[in-house]
């Protein structure tokens, strides 16, 4: 089914100098506008009254757009609707000054009722030539004259368009009549009694497709007041009035998988501030408040399909997107985008799905409207997933691996952990998710809930937004010290599992109420220690028997602490440092030693690494899908004895990456192989090696090209 696309958008300030043409005759071609898929939100928390100032780190690692640029009509070669295409593509201006925008679209893919098809209908507010033109663009445009000064239009399901007329201080409700799909707008009824109507947002009451439940709400900008009606079939019903505004300029009610929902925004010019409500009956329930700063002047707010809130910032020439709490995710724009930006516009669509189900989304663009010019006008841009502010750290006692970032959007998201031979080893996330700040956190353990062993990992954090199938996604690399914690006397061996002598005896669920014991020695052998590296090991004991136990504890029979009485109250052991030597091959073997009375108990033991830098590196590029051969820069260095080595193909070739010396001796072949395409990672274990600089060497025989990158890495010992 071939569509003929929209304008869709509100336009901007007056333009000094500019001298309006008269109207003529419409015609014209647009582009073609997608849909997305539909997704269920979760309920969203109410919070209490918070005040917050408007700001957003964006201090790590960021991957993504929230908002990317894309032609108006890329058949054409349209970048930007503005004066100079209109006049290419009419030969004539269309517009004294287009400056607010509203939609119906419907369609219609019903095998049942035979009527398939697309039908748009786009109007567009024209202030200068004191109109409203309105059409399906491409095949027919009208106008509907006589209009005064527009503040706003809003369109409704049931085909009734509303008007906000400061020049006439009323608003104004005309109705679509006639056959499709060149229908008249006629006026239909009048709402008067303002003194300056600013803002129409229209409700269906969370049923798209009932009307007896939709509402009208409106600004009036002078008085400083919100009112809310009760649409009926040709009239309205005054509910409730909210004061308190200073200059009410833009509102937008809230959604919930399409459907508004009990939020209400408000953006107060004067006030610098965006309100967040919820309303309930008469009941007007201030949730949050964000402030502007002194230099920023909001105008236009609306609300995508998963109730995330955009709202402009004129000064800046920015895009602030927030949550449906109004945290915020993300800004876009700024003046090598947008150019005497002022407003926007989200549209949805109705349709009927191929068994005839009526459904209600919104669409997976945003349009803008800018400054009127030769160059700028309107713009469309596609919601995508963003995904900033990355952090990882270890907890304070390096058990868990804690990750944070933000995420601009509803949709999928994908954590995944792998070894360095990228072979999976923990799913800490895969799920729809909504928009937000994130935090996760990894206690070290396999999918099959077993400690891993100390070294390097890779992150792979992947999201799809809701609107779009393409997948944001960044990798970071890192070393994971090791974090050995044996829970003695556990009958889940995943728990304690270096214990190679000793038996279970329980007095309860605890950690701390299970030990494991012996009549001579416990016993526990830990292998994958560097001699590099510096590790500490902790013990705890006790005993519930009613005995006294005597004790010691040794690594490779070295005493690492004085012998103790143990009898029923924890006793607990500091980090204790294990010397170098003992650990120099690799393994150690932890022995609690009975010296006399009692058995041999403990209860918990840590052995951790203390030794080793946590310091995650990004992936340079999407790690499943390279573009170019690259080598990257090893990590760490310097090192000592262990550094990682990456590089990239982008197609089948045979590799070599060799490692010299200053003097141009080879002293390692790391790789010789051919390989398919992708990102690789290889590990070179240099304890044998002196200090001092190597260089490491890629070499690539694809078919059409031959590769060679060299870099230099210092060993430091």
């Amino acid at each position: 089914m071939k569509t003929a696309g929209i304008i869709i958008g509100i336009l901007s300030s007056l333009v000094i100098g500019f001298s309006a043409p008269r109207p003529e005759k419409l015609d014209a071609h647009w582009a073609v506008l997608p849909t997305h898929a539909q997704k269920n939100l979760p309920s969203l928390v109410t919070p209490g009254l918070i005040e917050i100032p408007l700001q957003l780190s964006s201090s790590g690692r960021s991957r993504g757009q929230s908002l990317q640029t894309i032609p108006f009509n890329e058949e054409q070669g349209i970048g930007k609707l503005n004066r100079q295409a209109v006049r290419q593509l009419l030969q004539r201006s269309l517009f004294g000054l287009p400056d607010k925008t509203a939609s119906l679209y419907l369609i219609n893919n019903s095998e049942k009722s035979g009527d398939g098809g697309a039908y748009y209908l786009q109007f567009v507010t024209d202030p200068v030539w004191d109109r409203i033109v309105y059409g399906q663009f491409g095949y027919w445009i009208k106008a509907y004259e006589g209009v005064m000064d527009i503040s706003d239009i809003a369109v409704d399901l049931s085909e009734r368009v509303f008007v906000s007329e400061k020049g006439k201080n009323r608003v104004l409700v005309l109705k679509l009549t006639g056959e499709i799909p060149k229908q008249d707008l006629r006026e239909w009824f009048v709402i008067s009694g303002f003194f300056n109507p600013t803002a129409l947002a229209l409700s269906d009451g969370g049923t798209p497709f009932h009307f007896s439940d939709d509402l009208l709400y409106v600004t009036d900008g002078e008085e400083g007041k919100l009112y809310q009606y009760s649409l009926l079939e040709r009239g309205v019903k005054i509910l409730t009035v909210k004061e308190g505004f200073l200059t009410p300029t833009s509102i937008a009610v809230g959604r919930s998988d399409g459907k508004n929902n009990s939020f209400i925004y408000v953006v107060d010019k004067l006030a610098g501030r965006i309100q967040l409500f919820q309303q309930t009956g008469g009941s007007w329930n201030l949730l949050r408040t964000v402030i502007s700063g002194d230099k920023q002047y909001f105008s236009s707010i609306k609300t995508d399909h998963y109730g995330q809130v955009y709202v402009v910032d004129q000064v800046h020439n920015q895009i602030y997107k927030f949550t449906p709490l109004l945290d915020p995710l993300a800004i876009e724009g700024g003046p090598s985008i947008f150019s005497g930006l002022r407003s926007i516009d989200i549209p949805f669509i109705q349709f009927k799905d191929e068994n005839g189900m009526q459904k209600y989304a919104g669409l997976d663009q945003l349009f803008t409207v800018e400054r009127w010019s030769e160059q700028s006008g309107l713009q469309r841009l596609k919601f995508g997933m963003k995904l900033e502010d990355f952090q990882y750290q270890l907890s304070s006692d390096r058990s868990r691996l804690l990750t944070t970032f933000r995420m601009t959007d509803f949709g999928t998201l994908s954590v995944r952990l792998f070894d360095g031979r990228e072979r999976l080893v923990s799913l800490l996330c895969d799920a729809w998710s909504s928009s937000g700040q994130k935090e996760l956190s990894w206690g070290g353990r396999n999918l099959d809930g077993e400690q891993v062993a100390a070294g390097f990992y890779f992150i792979e954090t992947k999201a799809i937004s809701g609107y779009q199938t393409e997948a944001t996604q960044t990798v970071a690399k890192f070393y994971l010290p090791m974090n050995y914690w044996e829970d003695g006397g556990s009958f889940n061996s995943k728990d304690n599992p270096h214990l190679i002598q000793g038996d279970r005896e329980r007095w309860g669920d605890n950690p701390t109420q299970t030990v494991s014991s012996h009549s001579d020695q416990v016993l526990y052998k830990i292998r994958g220690f560097s001699p590099q590296s510096a590790y500490t090991l902790c013990a705890e004991y006790f005993a519930a028997d009613g005995a006294e136990h005597l004790q010691a504890l040794a690594v490779d029979g070295v005493r690492l602490h004085p012998s103790i009485m143990i009898k029923d109250q924890t006793v607990k052991t500091e980090e204790i440092p294990l010397p170098e030597k003992l650990y120099a091959d690799g393994v150690i073997v932890i022995s609690i030693d009975r010296l006399g009375t009692g058995k041999a108990v403990v209860s918990q033991l840590w052995v951790k690494e203390t030794g080793a830098v946590f310091q995650p590196v990004f992936e340079p590029d999407d790690k499943l899908t390279p573009v170019h051969y690259q080598l990257i820069q090893n990590f760490p260095n310097p090192f000592n004895p262990l550094t990682t080595i990456q590089y990239a193909i982008p197609q089948l070739s045979q590799v070599k990456l060799n490692i010299y010396n200053l003097s141009g001796t080879l002293v390692t072949k790391l790789v010789d192989a051919t390989q398919p395409a992708g990102y690789y990672s290889m590990i070179w274990n240099a304890v044998s090696f002196p200090s001092g600089v190597y260089i490491y060497r890629l070499e690539t025989d694809p078919p059409s090209q031959n590769f060679v990158k060299f870099r230099k890495m210092i060993l430091v010992k």
